[in-house]
């Protein structure tokens, strides 16, 4: 009874919003639902994002369009949804090879769906038994195993990046594609990580979140390449410039992280 109540106060506090803004349920639509929702359910952490964060810019999840009311995707999901459906990557996914990272339950179905012959869903944490216990500075599977990776939002807490990535180009097959979303600042020209601030209050404030260990900075591309990979950060309005991001639920401002080892 108190949950109800609690998503009808929900609900009404939306449509307030929504009424001041001029806008209506049509206004927004989930790809994941497949239909129009009353709003997106913002992200509220005590105090929000601390003054160092903000004053970076950092690019991340868009807090005040974060969750969806209806299947609960968050604007990470739902982006790389947007991403993997523009640019027709489920095809390609028939009968091929696939490591997943801390696998989001939507496009974990959706990759499902498409096929392929080997789908590997990892986790340092394992949700449920469908999910493999594996660490990503040491995979345990052998070179050249997998035509895919998704690392969507890990890179930022694992302990050495270099190492990861060297352990995600090892088990890649040449021409195998990695997609790897991580916040990032575009105002810092070097990843800020800074072994002395490690601690949960530190990481809070200076990498946004307490389980973080590091912020990206523009870096994060020549990081790639050097550990084997070619490919960039694509500019959201290049893949998706018909998609209205507070229509759609997304940070216009994330790029698709798509990459491919040589």
């Amino acid at each position: 009874m108190l949950r109800k109540f609690r998503k009808k106060i929900r609900t009404f506090n939306l449509k307030v919003k929504q009424i001041a803004f001029g806008q209506t349920a049509s206004n927004f639509e989930c790809v994941i639902c497949k239909r129009p929702v009353a709003g997106w359910r913002p992200y509220r952490s005590e105090g929000g994002p601390s003054p160092f964060i903000r004053r970076l810019a950092t690019v991340g999840s868009n807090a005040e369009r974060f969750a969806c009311e209806g299947c609960h995707s968050n604007d990470r999901e739902r982006h790389l949804m947007l991403f993997f459906n523009k640019l027709d990557l489920w095809k390609g996914l028939e009968g091929k090879a696939i490591l997943h990272f801390a696998p989001e339950r939507h496009i974990a179905d959706a990759i499902m769906t498409a096929q392929p012959a080997n789908y590997v869903r990892g986790d340092l944490f394992p949700a449920n038994e469908s999910i493999q216990k594996i660490n990503i500075e040491a995979i345990p599977y052998p070179d050249a195993a997998f035509d895919l990776v998704i690392c969507n939002h890990i890179l930022e807490h694992v302990s050495n990046v270099e190492a990861a990535l060297a352990e995600v180009r090892r088990v890649l097959k040449v021409g195998g594609r990695f997609i790897c979303q991580t916040p990032y600042s575009s105002k810092l020209s070097r990843t800020f990580e800074e072994p002395a601030l490690q601690d949960t209050d530190d990481r809070l404030f200076f990498y946004g979140q307490n389980d973080h260990v590091r912020l990206f900075g523009t870096d994060i591309e020549a990081r790639l390449h050097a550990a084997g990979f070619a490919g960039r950060l694509v500019p959201h309005d290049e893949i998706l410039p018909q998609i209205d991001p507070v229509r759609w639920g997304v940070n216009e401002r994330e790029p698709f992280f798509d990459f491919v080892r040589i």
